[in-house]
């Protein structure tokens, strides 16, 4: 099903003319380290009993960052971030840093942070069906010339910009997320060219669903739903008389943008995470983990595909 959907991003009309090339990494062998020290002997007891004997390179790494209480910080390449539930982290969740490239974070769920991930002067990085929410910055951050990023899939709602690019962040990849309820801008790019945004939604942000400062991204085939009476269906900065749109037709008409797209109606939107019952189970698992029972979960959503169930 992965190789589907990248072959379709591939050869789409609105998405395959803007892919300029295309690079295959062979299969290396995976690096091992042994179980740490301070982790629960029963944790191991129990992973050992399903045939895992080591964990991966990133995984001793993440735990070992995780102990401190940080964040967690990749400064390397070709490294995933899958699956982590992340709240009230001094900074972003997951942060791509300076100098590191060619990773992904997929299916995390991040919330309370200052931002939900970070890209930080990272290349080639993809940020795919992560839950990110009540972040105090945005969602999903490119910064500092983070150039060929890609955002698919994600949800974020209630932080202050929902998807955010900016300083040089180009030749980017905007592709099927939904930026619902979030207290400024659903999705923003600033000083910033060469975006494209593709199949999105972007459902009552307070002030706008889309800004643009000092940049135009190539914006089509997305859905608009200004809901509230000071709400903008787009904005430009430096704002000019007539660069803040309240319908999605004068938009088009000033810009050239959205030519293809909709105003309202833009589907039934995600629902939120129950916070309660996120905590809940994760005391559960930790207590069924140390009472020596490692539980087994069937993959849910875009798991169900990732993993071939």
């Amino acid at each position: 099903m992965l190789a589907e959907i990248l072959d379709d991003i591939l050869v789409s009309r609105s998405t395959g003319a803007c892919i300029t090339a295309t690079r295959h990494f062979p299969a290396r062998a995976a690096v091992l380290a042994p179980f740490p020290t301070s982790m629960d002997a029963r944790i191991g007891e129990a992973l050992r009993a399903r045939g895992i004997t080591e964990l991966y390179s990133h995984q001793a790494r993440a735990w070992e960052i995780t102990e401190k209480g940080a964040n967690l910080v990749v400064g390397r390449h070709y490294v995933t971030v899958m699956g982590f539930t992340m709240r009230h982290m001094q900074d972003a969740g997951i942060s791509f840093f300076k100098g590191s490239g060619d990773e992904a974070a997929i299916g995390n769920t991040i919330y309370g942070c200052r931002q939900g991930v970070r890209v930080y002067a990272a290349k080639n990085v993809l940020v795919y069906g992560n839950t990110l929410f009540r972040n105090e910055n945005s969602g999903v951050y490119f910064a500092a010339g983070s150039t060929n990023g890609v955002a698919i899939g994600n949800l974020a709602y209630e932080n202050v910009k929902g998807l955010r690019w900016s300083s040089g962040s180009r030749d980017a990849l905007v592709l099927d997320n939904v930026a619902f309820d979030n207290r400024e801008r659903g999705i923003a790019v600033e000083e910033t060219d060469g975006v494209l945004l593709r199949r999105n939604r972007l459902v009552n942000n307070a002030v706008s669903q889309l800004l643009g400062l000092r940049s135009t991204p190539d914006s089509e085939s997305n859905c608009f739903d200004a809901r509230g009476p000071e709400q903008l269906v787009a904005e430009f900065f430096p704002f000019q008389p007539k660069d803040r749109y309240r319908t999605l037709d004068e938009y088009r008409k000033a810009k050239g943008q959205d030519l293809n797209s909709g105003q309202g109606s833009c589907g039934g939107l995600p629902e939120r995470v129950d916070v309660a019952k996120l905590h809940a189970e994760t005391v559960r698992y930790a207590e069924d983990v140390r009472a020596g029972e490692l539980p087994r979960r069937e993959p849910r959503g875009w798991l169900d595909w990732l993993f071939r169930r």
